[in-house]
């Protein structure tokens, strides 16, 4: 079975979207999991989920919009049932709302 036919059968997950960047939180400026790169050289379409395998594109929809993310970080483990957007991906999906967080975001893995 190829990778591509093997990620396609599994399911999207329903999680809770939050946000991170500069003027956001702390984290901000720090090493990211995947290949220990700094987050302001990341992906701009960047996030950081448990529940998916790290260097995977990820299709994250929220209210009919749709932006295609980078996992490359991970959450705090207490927050194993989120996913942090980077400001860039937060805003394509949210639109001007104020960072916090998105109930009911589907998620699941980009071919």
């Amino acid at each position: 079975m190829t990778i591509a036919l093997a990620l396609s059968l599994l399911k999207p997950i329903i999680l809770t979207a939050s946000v991170y960047g500069p003027g956001v939180d702390r984290h901000y400026g720090q090493r990211v999991a995947y290949k220990s790169r700094l987050i302001a050289h990341s992906p701009a379409m960047g996030c950081a989920a448990n529940k998916f395998r790290l260097g995977r594109w990820l299709r994250v929809t929220y209210k009919g919009k749709t932006v295609r993310v980078f996992n490359d970080d991970r959450t705090a483990k207490r927050y194993s049932d989120r996913i942090d957007l980077r400001i860039a991906a937060w805003r394509a999906l949210a639109g001007p709302k104020r960072p916090g967080l998105l109930r009911g975001v589907v998620v699941e893995y980009d071919q």
